[in-house]
């Protein structure tokens, strides 16, 4: 995603959100500001209502699932690339078996 000055500060990329500069969603070109896309950031990695954040923010709703897919993706993809395996040799791996209430 590219940010471009010459378009108002809105966020540009191949998968380009869609609403209109009062925020309000509609099948227009326009496309959020940097801002815009940081609460709807905050509001889906905080797991906020996707009906709260449509009435907040005004977003359709394709809008709202195609971002939240993308973070989960971003962030499983994120989580993949850093995670080791915890089995293999010399490894020690201890478990505690009362969090499975045994």
């Amino acid at each position: 995603m590219v940010l471009d000055g010459d378009v108002g500060g809105r966020l540009l990329g191949p998968n380009v959100l869609s609403c209109s500069p009062s925020g309000t969603a509609h099948g227009s070109s326009s496309h959020p500001t940097f801002q815009e896309v940081l609460y709807l950031t905050y509001d889906i990695m905080r797991s906020e209502q996707a009906k709260l954040i449509l009435q907040e923010h005004g977003f359709s709703s394709k809008t709202v699932t195609d971002w939240s897919m993308f973070c989960r993706e971003t962030m499983l993809e994120y989580m993949e690339g850093c995670s080791e395996k915890l089995v293999g040799p010399n490894k020690i791996v201890e478990i505690d078996e009362s969090i499975f209430g045994l």
